[in-house]
Order: C-alpha cells, then sequence, then structure tokens
C-alpha cells in the first residue's frame, strides 16, 4: 500500500509503509517478547511485588503479593488498610518522604491480611519516577513474608531461654551437692577423729 505524503520540499512524493511497518515490527517483537519474559519473571518470584502511588494506594502488584496479603483485590486498594498499628504506618511514610531518586530503605512491618492473618513482613521502597525522571509518580515495593522466620527466631529464643533456666538451675544443684559433698567430708574427717580416740580407748584399757 502506497500513500502520499509531503516532502522535504512541501512537495508531494509516495512512500510505502509496509517496509516501515515490517521494520518497526522486527524491532517491537523481540521487546514484546522481552517484555514478556520480565512479566513472568516478576509474576513467578516468591517475594511480593508491587507499584503503589504517593498516597500508598497499591497501582500494580504480582500473584506473591496476593498470596501474602490473601486477597486478589489489592489494586485500589491503601496499604494502610493493612498495617497492625498507625505507628508502623507513620513511621513508614516518615522513612519514604525522605527518600530521593536512586535512594532506597526497608523496615520491618506488621500487618493484618484479608483473612484476618497476623503477618511479619520485610518492605524495600524505592521512588517510582515518571517516564521523564524527573517526577515521583509512586514507590517501587518488594514485600517478604519473615513470619515463620520470625516464629523460628522466637522458638529459638525461648529454647535459649529454658537452656539458661536449666543450666542455672544444674548450677544451683551442683552447689547444693558441693556443700553436701563438703559436709560429708567433714562427717568423715570428724568420724576418723573418734574412731582414733576410740582405739586409743581400747588399747589404754586394754579392752
Amino acid at each position: 500500500m502506497k500513500v502520499h505524503i509531503l516532502n522535504e520540499n512541501i512537495g508531494i512524493g509516495l512512500a510505502s509503509y509496509p517496509a516501515g511497518i515490517s521494520e518497526i515490527n522486527r524491532v517491537a517483537t523481540p521487546l514484546d517478547q522481552q517484555k514478556d519474559k520480565l512479566c513472568n519473571f516478576i509474576e513467578k518470584l516468591g517475594e511480593g511485588v508491587a507499584i503503589i502511588d504517593l498516597t500508598y494506594d497499591f497501582l500494580l502488584c504480582n500473584k506473591a503479593m496476593e498470596d501474602i496479603f490473601e486477597t486478589g483485590e489489592l489494586i485500589n486498594r491503601n496499604l494502610s488498610e493493612f498495617m497492625a498499628s498507625n505507628h508502623e504506618m507513620e513511621k513508614l511514610m516518615d522513612l519514604a518522604g525522605k527518600l530521593d531518586e536512586g535512594d532506597r530503605t526497608a523496615m520491618e512491618i506488621s500487618i493484618k491480611t484479608a483473612e484476618n492473618q497476623h503477618k511479619h513482613l520485610s518492605i524495600t521502597l524505592t521512588p517510582q519516577m515518571n517516564s521523564n525522571g524527573n517526577i515521583q509518580e509512586g514507590f517501587f515495593c518488594i514485600f517478604k513474608d519473615i513470619s515463620h522466620t520470625n516464629d523460628l527466631i522466637e522458638e529459638l529464643q525461648a529454647a535459649r531461654d529454658d537452656a539458661q533456666i536449666a543450666y542455672q538451675t544444674i548450677e544451683e544443684k551442683n552447689r547444693e551437692l558441693q556443700e553436701i559433698n563438703e559436709k560429708l567430708h567433714i562427717s568423715e574427717t570428724r568420724l576418723s577423729e573418734l574412731n582414733a580416740i576410740l582405739l586409743e580407748y581400747i588399747k589404754a584399757t586394754h579392752k
């Protein structure tokens, strides 16, 4: 197909579009494939990936985010809806408000999921800039569920505390045994002295 276009001399000429379209397709196809691979990779990540705007509404999220927050309806919902405490949300907003382009911050937060489950997460935020790179539009976020890790840490801490109590109990028992041994030693010494006296008495009395 050929169409009329204006040339540099404001004249009318002919241009062939199929060649141009073919070139565009040739360049666009690898880009589309790369985009599909990237989207597929993000979807399969075990960590939650999301973009939130400056008011902390979710604009985009992967499947892992839905699993972490236990809902498929995250888009346009606000992060504050899930935060376990206002204090943590205020701390997060304060840290995020100090970020400049290229900066990154991380903290641990507690959330209450859509299924009313409490979870402990780590969250990393990076400013999300517009296409020109001069205006911040939101944050690129990575969420990781560390509830199981924290549970293990708490269990290890509890086991450590129990072991410490047991160790102290053993130490106390060892001290008690040492005191008993010392008393027995004193008794044995005293008994030996009495036996010696008795033997001397027998010898002296020829009994």
